[in-house]
């Protein structure tokens, strides 16, 4: 059985988890928090990977549902969101409940 692949495309942030520095976003903080329970009770069945713009730009140029979407629609749609390929999330981190629904 192959693992569920989650891509998550981040607008430019502080550091790699973006919960770092004065006031963290509780959001990215949920997100965090569900990326390592993943790691840790899914790893045979979930990869999470997670790019961003500042860091790492060709692979937002490589994927081209990315590429398009930030041409046609500009930066402000980050975060985007990807589960086997297919668009989740836009503009928004999803929740716990709705990564783990891809999951199950």
């Amino acid at each position: 059985m192959s693992k569920v692949k989650i891509q998550i495309y981040d607008p430019a942030m502080c550091c790699s988890s973006g919960v770092c520095g004065p006031s963290v976003d509780e959001k990215l903080l949920r997100l965090q928090e569900t990326i390592l329970e993943l790691s840790k009770n899914y790893a045979d069945k979930v990869e999470v990977q997670r790019f961003m713009i500042s860091a790492q730009p060709f692979e937002f140029m490589n994927n081209t549902k990315v590429a398009e979407i930030l041409q046609n629609e500009g930066a402000d749609q980050l975060p985007l969101v990807f589960v086997d390929g297919n668009l989740i999330s836009q503009k928004g981190y999803p929740t716990k409940e709705e990564i783990m629904s891809y999951i199950k």
